[in-house]
Formats: structure tokens, sequence, C-alpha cells
């Protein structure tokens, strides 16, 4: 597989992975874990202020790293473990963790992915190259919107779908480790 298809893959795929519950998080807890929208709004706010508050650090790491394939598929870990953590989560604190995890995973995952474009087409073409990321991104949203969709119609498939983002994970890393930059 060559640098840029390689690209294209990979950020289809984490489109799904960077999701992880994300809207769907609110209401789940809502009716699966019968929380109240205080504490829902609490643990949102917290892991959503966490994040933003990485982006910048974990800009600084990846650029500075000489592994950036390292750092694609330890986000994709970060996002996967802290996703699947809220499965079996009921309280603020396991919530939170998985939330947490999920929120540093994220902020790693835009620089992790700018690093090794920037080393496959360099610095003129990037702008352009990025856009395509983007492009093949949305598209792997539309992608998992419909699994989504699928969930929200039948509640058991819930389940199924977080396995299905696992998968895709694994597929991400795999496509992380052999893409040649």
């Amino acid at each position: 597989m060559g640098a840029l298809a390689g690209l294209a893959a990979l950020n289809c795929f984490l489109a799904d992975v960077q999701g992880g519950l994300g809207p769907f998080l609110a209401t789940w807890l809502a009716q699966g874990a019968q929380w109240d929208p205080a504490r829902i709004g609490l643990v949102m706010t917290i892991s959503g202020l966490v994040g933003l508050m990485c982006n910048a650090p974990a800009g600084a790491l990846v650029d500075r790293s000489v592994r950036p394939r390292f750092w694609v598929a330890a986000s994709v870990v970060a996002t996967v473990a802290g996703t699947l953590a809220l499965l079996p989560a009921r309280s603020v604190a396991a919530v939170l963790g998985g939330q947490l995890a999920a929120a540093v995973g994220r902020a790693v995952t835009a620089p992790a992915i700018m690093a090794p474009t920037l080393a496959i087409v360099g610095k003129q073409p990037f702008p352009a190259q990025q856009a395509h990321n983007q492009a093949w991104n949305h598209a792997g949203n539309v992608a998992a919107a419909g699994s989504d969709l699928d969930a929200a119609l039948d509640r058991t498939s819930l389940r199924m779908t977080v396995g299905l983002g696992g998968m895709i994970a694994v597929a991400v890393a795999i496509l992380a480790a052999i893409i040649k930059f």
C-alpha cells in the first residue's frame, strides 16, 4: 500500500475511533445508567476541558517525537480503552476515568496524523493533503453514522457497534505500522 493510500485509509478508519460514544453518551447515561442531567453535564464538561487542555501538550509531544506512528497507535488505544471502559461503568469516577482516557487519546490523534502527513508530502503540498485527509475522515464519519443509526434503532446492537469500533481500531494500528514515511 502506498503512503497516500495508507493515509486515506487511516483517516477513514480513524473517524469511527475518534467518535467513541460521542453524542450518544448523554442518552446512554440517562437511559442505561439512570443518570440525571447535572451528573451527565459534569462528567462531559470535565472531560471536554481536560481534552482541550491536552491539545497543545499533545502537539508538542508528537512534534518532538521521532516515532509518530507510535502516537497514532497510542491515541487509538487510549480512545478505545476509554470508550470500552464506559460499557460496564455506572459510577461518576468510572465514567469520568473512561472519558478522560478517551479525551487524551483524541487530543493526540490530530497531531499524530499531521506528523506523518507532513513527512510524506512535505511543506508545500501539506494543506492540500490535509484537505484530502479530512475528506476521508468525513467519509469514515458517514460510514460510522450508519453503524450508530443501527445501534440507535436496536438497543442490543450497541455492544456490537462498540465491538466493531474495536476491530476498526486494530485496523488503524496495523495501518499506522505499515505506512512508509
